[in-house]
């Protein structure tokens, strides 16, 4: 990685406090206390499973070799 790269994406870092996952669940977990209905996304592991229809559709995609970033999500 050259110079510019890592002093670019060190910069970057400094805008980076805290773990954002663990604060939202806290708050999610105080509103859940205080009953309100959270669903959970905030740790990457929502309290429902995938629906079907979206397991197929995966996995049907994958099987088409369709596995890399689209454009779109590629960062510069």
């Amino acid at each position: 990685m050259n110079t510019e790269l890592k002093s670019k994406i060190a910069k970057r870092m400094l805008g980076v406090q805290g773990e954002a996952a663990f604060e939202t669940l806290a708050r999610a977990n105080e509103l859940e206390r205080q009953g309100r209905h959270i669903i959970h996304l905030e740790i990457g592991e929502p309290d429902f499973d995938t629906p079907a229809p979206i397991v197929r559709a995966g996995i049907d995609w994958l099987k088409k070799g369709k596995n890399a970033l689209c454009a779109g999500s590629r960062s510069s």
